[in-house]
């Protein structure tokens, strides 16, 4: 868990990619414009976590995508192509504190647009205090509104001593620019889905059915270097797809927890989701890895 700093938190969506590339290739491996990217993201990770803070570090408390599941550079470029400079969402103490203080009395969104553009559509979740289910429930409050998640990035770190969580997607709708009618009427649905007791049971007693769709690959597996277990699905990109998976995951029960989970969408219809996950805040044992492969296997597309 990130213990975010004083001055300015930097979240870099695409920073995970870099590492993957760095990793696995060294620098000299990335085409000249992703070495110019990584060396600026690199630099907002450095203001964020520490000057001093080695890679390794900043690489464990990061999804190493290199290592998991053969990510492709093409994978990597796209994911870059389309977040662009607005994947660093920059987010001053001060704005936090004043946006928890206001959403806990439920005088402003909890989920916002960070930016909003025809072709360039952001919506965030900061909340404190994690708890199980919570991406799930974001996830089917998107699904249900119309939206469709092309990006995203979700972690937790720490901030004034409180857990806080901060959830970032790179979304596309139908209507077009987000309007705020819209992003009231997710926090109204968010709120309401938070309030079932389960997302299921909001299904059901909407008459709402949740996707489901074959995956093409997956993999499970516990490295070393990371404190948790690394979940890599694959499939054709179609609406819903991340809300299918997460809800998958959440089924496992209340033990488990997704700790970060970054969606990719690249090659204009492939997606690569990736979820560090852990059972009561450790690596699942290999009987739990296994459990899960074969649940995963069920879902593969035949």
């Amino acid at each position: 868990m990130a213990e975010f700093g004083n001055d300015e938190i930097r979240i870099t969506d695409g920073l995970i990619m870099h590492f993957c590339w760095e990793n696995a290739h060294g620098i000299e491996g990335l085409n000249v414009e992703m070495q110019r990217k990584f060396s600026r993201h690199y630099n907002f990770i450095q203001e964020a976590f520490g000057a001093g803070v080695p890679a390794p570090d900043i690489t464990r408390r990061h999804t190493t995508i290199g290592r998991m599941a053969g990510v492709d550079e093409a994978a990597a470029q796209s994911f870059c192509e389309q977040m662009g400079d607005e994947y660093i969402l920059s987010l001053s103490n001060t704005t936090i504190a004043a946006h928890l203080k206001h959403a806990q009395a439920y005088t402003s969104p909890i989920i916002f647009k960070s930016t909003s553009t025809s072709d360039r559509q952001f919506m965030t979740l900061i909340e404190e205090g994690d708890r199980h289910g919570l991406l799930e429930q974001l996830l089917a409050s998107l699904y249900l509104e119309g939206f469709d998640v092309d990006n995203a990035n979700a972690f937790t770190g720490k901030f004034d001593g409180k857990t806080l969580v901060i959830d970032q997607f790179l979304v596309s709708h139908p209507d077009g620019v987000i309007s705020d009618d819209l992003v009231a009427r997710t926090n109204q649905r968010y709120h309401a889905i938070s309030g079932a007791s389960s997302v299921d049971a909001y299904f059901r007693e909407n008459d709402e059915e949740m996707p489901r769709f074959p995956i093409t690959n997956y993999s499970v597996k516990n490295y070393d270097e990371l404190p948790y277990t690394v979940v890599v699905v694959k499939g054709k990109d179609q609406r819903g797809l991340a809300l299918s998976l997460v809800h998958l995951l959440s089924q496992r029960g209340k033990n488990h927890s997704i700790e970060e989970a970054s969606f990719t969408t690249y090659h204009g219809n492939s997606v690569s989701d990736t979820f560090l996950i852990s059972y009561k805040g450790e690596k699942l044992s290999s009987a739990q890895i296994h459990g899960l492969e074969r649940i995963l296997e069920g879902k593969r597309e035949r």
